[in-house]
Parts: C-alpha cells; structure tokens; sequence
C-alpha cells in the first residue's frame, strides 16, 4: 500500500507558516481532497470557511506552546483521579 501527503491545491500557505496541512493519498486516492473539491463545488461559501480555519490552524504555535499543553495521564495520575479533566484554552 503506498501512502503520501499531498498538498492542498486552493489552500496557499507560504514558509512563515508553523505548520505544514495535507492531505493524505492512499493508492493513488484522497477522500480528505475529494470531499474539498465538493465542498469547492456545491457549498463555495462553507468551502471558504474550510480553508480560512486550514489558514488559521496553519499559523498557529500554540499547540507546541508548554502551558497549554496538558501532561499526558499515567496509570499512576489516572487511578487517583475518578473524573477526566479538561484543561481551559
């Protein structure tokens, strides 16, 4: 099975970027591409916002930033806690 990432054809992110969004092709077929060509075709103004929030996320450090990044949980953490924690973005 060959796998490749494939660029995003109408979404332009330039090298300044923090992250790089593909797409994944699996034999020679991309759903992820696919669905966004139909988008593309049938909802042009969702499709827009699709792409905006791919721009945004493209751009943003924060995911790699220490303080909004929660510990992974240990069996040790996780059998003295009774309830999942969510940490305040």
């Amino acid at each position: 099975m060959k796998y490749e990432l494939i660029e995003i054809p109408d979404l332009n992110i330039d090298a300044t970027n923090k992250w790089k969004i593909c797409a994944l092709q699996i034999e020679n077929r991309s759903p992820a591409l696919n669905a966004l060509i139909e988008w593309k075709r049938k909802r042009p103004d969702d499709f827009k916002k699709i792409i905006s929030s791919m721009k945004l996320v493209a751009v943003n450090d924060r995911v790699t930033d220490p303080k909004h990044v929660k510990k992974r949980a240990t069996r040790t953490n996780m059998a003295m806690s009774t309830k999942c924690e969510l940490t305040k973005a």
